[in-house]
């Protein structure tokens, strides 16, 4: 990229840019907001996930977190499924809009936000927004059910990777009665899972997955297999991964221990924090209401201790960081 002024100045930026036509083992997308979809089959892609099941299901007795159930009835009128709002204990953003809360339903996929009515037994493709308009996750959008005691939905925060899983556990599906589906969703806090556009990624897993034909009823018969993809939340864009068993061609087919990811940038970071204090060089003294910033745009003020605090920096990359205040000399530390 060659950047010049009126003035005659004159530089170079240099950056890499991944690109390809659609095929098999490269990303679908990206779509009118700028999501791209990768799967564990992108291998030529350093954001291609790989999987890496994260059990929270209480029934298991060799599970990484004890998941908190939500708290679903398994029957509803007109077996049309149920849906519960859930707290996310942090706030993500997808699709430019910040959500602090997440509607969970029985049929394989989430609302963003509180849309508790939303049960949508009838799925559709994600990308057309039929049937959208409310924000979709949809790692397994179908018409299914809970089994008793054996099968459940549950929630778990983790709050020192700063991520939330949501698992659905042995649930089936209504109309053909096949058994056994466990998938999940990985949604990431946005303060510290730094994007370019400011949405974290979404990881989707599938323990156990069966793409089985539905039968019995018009409606089945009309959308036998199952959605999987995302919607923004106006339904007027989004990335459908599958719908009624038919799969772009970027798209490896649903099996057991797949995994798909979405994002808007082909590279992310994590954030953290930074503090310390800042003293009189002469003296040792604090300084109080020094400005303290890094070259990213992270910044803090000195209280009457000196101290200051940044809790969401940019890491993983180098940085410069400067103390200022009027009177004073500047002092950086740089390539930290």
């Amino acid at each position: 990229l060659i950047l010049s002024s009126q003035d005659g100045f004159v530089d170079t930026a240099w950056f890499e840019l991944q690109v390809e036509e659609p095929r098999e083992n490269v990303p679908q997308g990206p779509d009118d907001y700028g999501y791209v979809c990768f799967d564990d089959t992108d291998g030529g892609w350093d954001l291609a996930p790989d999987y890496d099941w994260i059990e929270i299901s209480l029934r298991e007795n060799d599970r990484d977190h004890n998941g908190t159930p939500i708290d679903f009835d398994g029957n509803s009128p007109q077996d049309i499924g149920e849906a519960i709002v859930i707290d996310l204990g942090f706030v993500t953003q997808f699709y430019g809009q910040e959500y602090s809360q997440v509607t969970v339903a029985t049929n394989g996929f989430i609302s963003m936000g509180d849309q508790e009515m939303t049960t949508n037994f009838q799925n559709w493709p994600l990308d057309r927004g039929i049937g959208g308009g409310v924000g979709m996750i949809a790692p397994f959008w179908d018409n299914l059910r809970l089994r008793g005691d054996e099968s459940g939905i549950y929630y778990f925060l983790d709050e020192e990777n700063h991520w939330g899983v949501i698992e659905w556990y042995k649930l089936q599906h209504r109309s053909s009665g096949n058994n056994d589906l466990t998938f999940q969703v990985v949604i990431y806090d946005k303060r510290y899972w730094i994007t370019a556009t400011g949405d974290p990624k979404i990881l989707i897993q599938y323990k156990s997955i069966s793409n089985a034909r539905g039968g019995g009823t018009a409606w089945d018969n009309a959308v036998p297999y199952a959605s999987v993809g995302i919607s923004s939340p106006e339904g007027t864009t989004g990335i459908s991964y599958t719908f009624n068993n038919e799969y772009p061609v970027t798209s490896a087919p649903l099996e057991d221990r797949r995994a798909i990811l979405f994002a808007t940038s082909v590279q992310y970071f994590r954030a953290g924090y930074l503090h310390g204090t800042v003293t009189d060089f002469e003296t040792g003294n604090p300084i109080v209401e020094a400005m303290v910033y890094t070259n990213y745009g992270f910044a803090a003020r000195t209280d009457a201790d000196g101290y200051w605090f940044i809790h969401d920096a940019l890491a993983e990359v180098s940085f410069n960081i400067t103390a200022s205040k009027l009177g004073y000399n500047d002092s950086t530390y740089s390539d930290t």
